[in-house]
């Protein structure tokens, strides 16, 4: 009698997060998501999204647990108004954070809880902030990170 196996495909999240589950559980960290030390209330997982890696954004960020955050990047994409309302409504569904990437006047009018600054916008795009707004930057280096202060 011949035995077969089915193995369910993971995705490269899937298996990240159950990775940070039994890290979490081996330091005995109650909460799924720690955020970074000294910042309440930051995730402690954010997904990118990237159209050349990850075709379908609102698939990803419906696998992500309770409390991640999310970057929309998609520059420059046809569709990345409607995209960015569509993810705006599931993650206020499933308790993620969402920040908009590159556009502040885009993540206030989906009700984004912040804005991500690329690199290149950290000195050059003016930001409005509101009380509460999370606004990140990417730092690749460390003039960049003096920059981002």
């Amino acid at each position: 009698m011949a035995v077969s196996m089915v193995m369910k495909k993971t995705s490269p999240l899937d298996r990240l997060w159950r990775l940070a589950r039994q890290r979490n559980a081996a330091l005995g960290i109650k909460r799924d998501l720690p955020g970074p030390p000294g910042l309440p209330g930051l995730p402690g997982l954010w997904m990118m999204t990237d159209p050349a890696r990850e075709p379908d954004p609102l698939a990803a960020a419906g696998r992500l647990p309770r409390g991640a955050g999310v970057i929309l990047r998609h520059y420059g994409a046809p569709e990345r108004r409607a995209l960015a309302r569509r993810l705006a409504r599931l993650c206020r569904r499933r308790g993620l954070v969402l920040l908009v990437a590159g556009d502040w006047r885009l993540a206030l009018a989906v009700g984004a809880q912040g804005v991500h600054l690329p690199e290149g916008l950290v000195s050059t795009q003016p930001v409005r902030r509101r009380p509460g707004w999370i606004v990140t930057s990417a730092a690749h280096s460390r003039g960049a990170l003096v920059a981002a202060r």
